[in-house]
C-alpha cells in the first residue's frame, strides 16, 4: 500500500476558513420534532423494533414496538432543540450543514435493520417560525423510513438567551400510551 503525503498547510489553512466562517454564522436554535414514524420492508427477522435518531454521541429513541408483515409502527414523538448557523451567501442567508443518522433496530439484537442520513437544515426555515413535511426516506437496505418533521424557531427571551425548552438537547422522550393518558416515564 502506498502511503499518501499530506499537505499540512493545506489542511491547517482549511481548518482556519472553516474556524472564521462559523465566526461569521449566525446560529438560531429550533426544536425539531420527528412523530408518526414507520417503517416498512424490514424483512422477517425481526419480531421487534426501534427507532433511532443519532448525531455524534447524542442518541434518541423510541419505545420497541411489533413488526408484522415487514412493518413497524411507533406512535411517539422524539424532540430535541437543535442549533442551525446560517451564513451570508449570495445575498441571503444560507443554513450550514446539519446531518443526522435515522436507524431502524432490532430490539432483541440491537442489530442495524437500516440507516439513512438526513440533513435538518432543508427543514430548519426563516421564512415562517413553524414547518411541518411528510419526509420519506429509502435506507442503504431498502427500509422505507415514513415520518412527519416539525420545525419551530426557538423564541428569544428579553434577555436574548432562548426561552426554556420544554425538551432539551439531552432528553429522550417518546410518548407512549401511558403517556399520552398523563404519566410521563422517565429516560431509558
Amino acid at each position: 500500500m502506498e502511503a499518501r503525503k499530506v499537505d499540512k498547510p493545506k489542511v491547517a489553512l482549511k481548518k482556519l476558513k472553516h474556524a472564521a466562517s462559523r465566526l461569521t454564522a449566525q446560529p438560531l436554535k429550533f426544536r425539531v420534532t420527528l412523530s408518526e414514524l414507520t417503517a416498512e420492508n424490514l424483512g422477517s427477522g425481526a419480531k421487534k423494533a426501534f427507532f433511532s435518531w443519532i448525531r455524534g454521541g447524542k442518541e434518541l429513541a423510541s419505545d420497541h414496538a411489533d413488526v408484522e408483515d415487514g412493518k413497524c409502527e411507533w406512535p411517539c414523538e422524539l424532540s430535541q432543540v437543535v442549533t442551525i448557523y446560517f451564513q451570508v451567501g449570495e445575498g441571503n442567508l444560507k443554513a450550514t450543514r446539519k446531518a443526522y443518522s435515522l436507524k431502524v433496530k432490532d430490539s432483541r439484537t440491537n442489530k442495524t435493520l437500516g440507516k439513512v442520513k438526513v440533513d435538518l437544515n432543508s427543514y430548519c426555515k426563516l421564512e415562517s417560525q413553524f414547518n411541518r413535511a411528510f419526509v420519506e426516506l429509502k435506507t442503504t437496505s431498502r427500509v422505507n423510513l415514513f415520518f412527519v418533521i416539525s420545525t419551530e424557531l426557538v423564541d428569544e427571551g428579553s434577555d436574548g438567551e432562548p426561552s426554556p425548552s420544554p425538551v432539551d438537547s439531552d432528553s429522550r422522550r417518546c410518548m407512549s400510551a401511558a403517556e399520552e393518558q398523563g404519566s410521563l416515564r422517565g429516560d431509558k
